[in-house]
């Protein structure tokens, strides 16, 4: 009963930063920072068979590399529209 328990708040614990962190709008450098250490973080759950926070962490890196590529996407829009005029 108490493993069902534990299973369950990790589980919320992971929807919750992972809510928490696609909220946020940082900087390029942070988001690959972030993506870089799931990464890390992700390999040792995975050796650990810690599933829940893989989990969390792909998803970590996934979130991560969508922001940046928003941000670079849009960065490179503003630069082509000030070009432009």
């Amino acid at each position: 009963m108490i493993a069902v328990v534990l299973n369950a708040f990790a589980w919320s614990g992971s929807a919750c930063i992972l809510y928490a962190y696609a909220r946020q709008e940082k900087t390029s450098h942070y988001h690959s920072l972030n993506i870089i250490g799931s990464f890390g973080l992700g390999a040792q759950c995975a050796y650990h068979g810690l599933y829940a926070q893989l989990l969390t962490n792909t998803l970590w890196a996934i979130v991560g590399a969508q922001a940046l590529c928003i941000k670079n996407s849009v960065e490179g829009a503003d630069a082509e529209s000030s070009t432009v005029e």
